[in-house]
């Protein structure tokens, strides 16, 4: 057959390309208006680049996120040369944009960009993905939204919705991290409870107890030094990490404020309050090396406090451990004897002597 009657008819001696007629080589091939209206339209935005890293297409949406712009069919110009037309994007940005359109050493990667836009601070992702060997695609969102939500959430799941303190699992994290560190000073763990709190909760109600969790939490953040550190717990318990303190007398003193500063009167709703508090404080690495040991070992301290009822600091001592494996044995030992049925239940008569009879039990 002769190789030209197998050409189509008007085509003689040429093969066709699939490529418009007047296109330049190098220029991008403008799209279907009906493609480029929907990729206009579509979220993210996207910038598509060539093997060259120049850029071939930026849509409507891209280009509002950078504040650029590009017109359909136009030259294609290097990443970098487009970007830095951004009213935007300041000296830092454009250098780590330069790191990452980094030539034959790019990677896949994620880009986060803060930019002050006219309506407030932006926080742009660009999700750079490479595309066989041909090029590259640059996906643009906008997460300033989102980047607030993740944080709002780590911050709630770190605090205490009633006081806004720091919650137990955030304190115990920082208290590792302290603990950590090379030691300059004695690191203490106090606990502190109120005394004449349930009252409040039962007269008051429950809301003007929370109040008062505020305002004394309010008066022990004041009273903290830089490096210190304070979380409720649960209920009316109240934890304090005291850092760098030269030893146990400095923390016995700082107790001393402490308890004196939350016995002065609150004033809630109207009434006048007063309150007390029991402390007991563990020290490291004397009384643990670890978070879990430190707390545990101030939570006997003020359960001793309480017990007391002096007002005073109590530091934790080995006889406490011992006398709390007491107390558990013995409760213990209570619930065994009751579920067995071994109580016996002896009654003491009360004698009337005038009348010479029995009166009561």
């Amino acid at each position: 057959m002769d190789q030209d009657a197998a050409l189509p008819r008007g085509r003689v001696g040429r093969v066709d390309t699939g490529k418009p007629e007047g296109i330049r080589r190098g220029a991008p091939a403008a799209l279907d208006p009906l493609v480029r209206g929907a990729l206009d339209c579509a979220r993210p935005g996207l910038m598509v680049l060539d093997h060259a890293l120049n850029v071939r297409l930026l849509t409507r949406p891209a280009a509002d996120l950078l504040g650029v712009s590009m017109a359909p069919g136009a030259v294609p110009l290097p990443a970098l040369r487009l970007l830095a037309q951004s009213p935007w994007l300041d000296d830092a940005a454009l250098r780590t944009l330069g790191a990452a359109f980094a030539g034959p050493d790019m990677q896949e990667r994620e880009i986060l960009l803060s930019l002050p836009r006219p309506g407030g601070m932006s926080v742009i992702a660009i999700d750079l993905r490479r595309v066989n060997t041909r090029g590259w695609v640059a996906s643009l969102h906008d997460v300033t939204q989102s980047r607030a939500n993740q944080d709002w959430l780590l911050e709630h799941a770190a605090t205490d919705p009633v006081t806004g303190l720091w919650n137990r699992q955030h304190f115990m994290l920082m208290l590792r991290d302290q603990l950590e560190l090379p030691a300059h000073g004695v690191t203490s763990v106090l606990l502190l409870d109120l005394s004449r709190f349930k009252p409040v909760n039962d007269t008051l109600g429950t809301a003007a107890g929370d109040a008062l969790l505020r305002l004394v939490g309010s008066r022990l953040r004041g009273f903290l030094r830089e490096g210190d550190m304070l979380a409720r717990f649960a209920s009316d318990e109240f934890a304090i990490m005291f850092t760098d303190l030269p030893d146990r007398p400095a923390l016995f003193s700082l107790s001393e404020r402490l308890a004196e500063l939350i016995g002065r009167p609150f004033m809630l709703e109207g009434h006048l309050i007063n309150v007390g508090a029991h402390t007991g404080a563990a020290c490291a690495p004397d009384d643990g090396e670890t978070p879990e040991m430190l707390v545990a070992n101030a939570g006997l301290a003020l359960a001793a406090a309480r017990a007391e009822a002096r007002g005073l600091l109590r530091f934790y001592e080995p006889s406490l451990n011992a006398q709390a494996r007491q107390r558990r044995a013995l409760e213990s030992d209570l619930r065994a004897a009751l579920s067995r049925r071994e109580f016996e239940l002896h009654y003491q008569p009360q004698i009337d002597v005038h009348h010479h009879r029995v009166s009561g039990f």
